[in-house]
């Protein structure tokens, strides 16, 4: 009689546990969605490019996730990679054209220890190719890092130029927590 009653409520807590595993997991799926749905009825549908500065020692994988999980939601899409040599050659793959929603252009430096000043100056000519033979006349901008300081410091110098695309919106992160204002106070003298 114990063993039977024992085995009977064995399987009770067996079921309960299950169940609250199964309820949980729908609660999560649920939010998982609605942020979905959130993020997709929320994004700009735009054809600005936004063009994607790795940091130091970066390459085209430190910038991969975040483009990766736009690209899975909906949001865009990869379609330029431009390369700039350590003599400041460019070498483009890819290309952007004015139908195309919300266009992803990474910025990969061969020279990824360069510093934000030298990345900011090939980023002025990439900016410039970008306007002169793609005719992108407005940009917006993801810096990490170093990425971000040279972001920053190029918008700095060259925000209100005519020969280049017009920033729009610039996303620099964790970098700029510590010393923007050394970069900020370097590029005032």
């Amino acid at each position: 009689m114990i063993n039977r009653h024992s085995k009977f409520w064995r399987i009770g807590y067996f079921i309960l546990g299950g169940l609250i595993f199964i309820v949980i997991g729908l609660f999560i799926w649920r939010d998982h969605e609605d942020q979905v749905r959130f993020a997709k009825k929320n994004y700009i549908n735009s054809n600005i490019p936004t063009l994607f500065i790795h940091g130091w020692s970066g390459t085209l994988r430190s910038e991969r996730k975040m483009a990766s999980d736009a690209e899975a939601s909906g949001a865009a899409q990869r379609r330029m990679v431009i390369r700039v040599r350590p003599n400041g050659k460019i070498a483009v793959t890819g290309t952007i054209k004015k139908w195309m929603r919300n266009p992803i252009i990474f910025l990969r430096m061969d020279n990824n220890r360069a510093g934000e000043f030298q990345y900011a100056r090939w980023l002025t000519k990439v900016c410039k190719l970008l306007k002169s033979k793609y005719h992108i006349t407005r940009l917006n901008f993801v810096g990490h890092s170093m990425g971000s300081y040279a972001t920053v410091y190029y918008n700095m110098l060259n925000g209100n130029r005519k020969d280049l695309p017009e920033p729009i919106s610039c996303a620099c992160w964790p970098a700029l927590t510590t010393g923007l204002s050394t970069t900020a106070s370097r590029i005032s003298r």
